[in-house]
C-alpha cells in the first residue's frame, strides 16, 4: 500500500486526526480518516491465585467503571514499551513485577486508528516502591485465576475473570 497524501485535520492532546489518501496494491485509490495514536501497553498481571484489574471511568464508552487490565499510552518522551508497562502497573495497581514477558502486539481498531497495543505478562508481583500514584481515579481489584482451581489456563469451561471482586 502506498501513501499518496496526508493532511492533519485535528491535533489533540491524546491523538491527531488525519485524512490520508492511499493507492492499494491493485491500483485503486482510497481516502481515509485516520486517528494517529502514539501506541499503548497493557499488562496481564497475575500470580497463581489472582489476576489484577482496574476499574476506571471511560467516557468514550459512557461507563463510569469499566473493568480492564492495567494499561496506558506511550506518552512519555523516550520511554519504551516495557518501561511504560512497568510505570503503569505501579501507578494503576501499586505493583512491581520480577518477570516480564511480551505476549502480543495487536491493533485494537485498525479500520481507523493507528494505535498498536503491546500486551505484556507480569508475574513475580510485589508492592511497588517509590512511584507516585496517578492522579486519575482508578480502583484496582483482583479476579481468581482458573489455575487456582486446578483447571488448565487454556480451559474454556470457566472465564478467567469470572470471580472479579470489583
Amino acid at each position: 500500500m502506498e501513501l499518496l497524501d496526508s493532511r492533519t485535520t485535528y491535533e489533540g492532546f491524546v491523538a491527531d486526526v488525519k485524512v490520508k489518501r492511499y493507492r492499494r496494491a491493485g491500483g485503486s485509490e482510497v481516502e481515509r480518516q485516520v486517528i494517529e495514536h502514539p501506541g499503548s501497553v497493557a499488562i496481564l498481571a497475575h500470580d497463581a491465585e489472582v489476576v489484577y484489574l482496574v476499574r476506571q471511568p471511560r467516557e468514550a464508552v459512557e461507563d463510569d467503571g469499566l473493568l480492564e487490565i492495567p494499561a496506558g499510552t506511550l506518552d512519555v518522551t523516550g520511554e519504551g514499551e516495557l518501561e511504560c508497562a512497568k510505570r503503569e502497573l505501579a501507578e494503576e495497581v501499586g505493583l512491581a513485577a520480577a518477570e516480564w514477558s511480551l505476549l502480543k502486539a495487536v491493533y485494537p481498531s485498525p479500520g481507523f486508528v493507528s494505535e498498536r497495543a503491546t500486551i505484556f505478562e507480569a508475574t513475580g508481583l510485589s508492592a511497588a516502591a517509590g512511584i507516585p500514584t496517578r492522579t486519575r481515579k482508578s480502583r484496582s481489584c483482583a479476579g481468581r485465576s482458573p489455575t487456582s482451581t486446578g483447571r488448565s489456563p487454556r480451559s474454556r469451561t470457566r472465564p478467567l475473570l469470572s470471580r472479579c471482586c470489583c
